[in-house]
């Protein structure tokens, strides 16, 4: 009796992790010259990640090597995580006599490098590769 031809998938000793995330931004309080403003009553953007773990495992002889990729941040967003830090220069690209709109004033190189805050963001793509031996 001929059983035909044999598939063979080359995904045996796979593993792939995928964890997605999104919440709402956390609350903060808006600044202004209003003291009947409410505590809390703002809200940061909402918040994405995608994180994606694979990994391969084989033989060489009675040894096991397992190559492994970790990709933190898959879609490269770009979440705000704190309010206090975040202003129109923040994270991008300036010059000088750039000009703030709300005070009126063209502020120098000088002072415009001392207002950005690239940690008022959450890091970029991070992509960890390795190889994990088993005697």
């Amino acid at each position: 009796m001929d059983k035909g031809e044999r598939l063979v998938l080359p995904f045996d000793r796979w593993g792939i992790n995928i964890l997605a995330q999104l919440y709402s931004g956390l609350p903060y309080t808006p600044e202004g010259v209003n003291p009947s403003i409410a505590e809390n009553t703002g809200r940061l953007p909402w918040v994405s990640y995608i994180d994606v773990k694979i990994r391969k495992e084989f033989n060489i002889g009675r040894t096991v090597v397992e190559l492994y990729s970790n990709i933190m941040n898959l879609l490269d967003q770009r979440n705000a995580v704190d309010r206090y830090k975040i202003n129109g220069w923040t994270g991008k690209p300036y010059q000088y006599g750039d000009a703030d709109g709300r005070a009126h004033t063209i502020w120098s190189w000088r002072e415009i490098l001392k207002m950005m805050e690239p940690n008022a963001y959450s890091g970029p793509r991070r992509v960890n590769l390795g190889v994990r031996i088993k005697l």
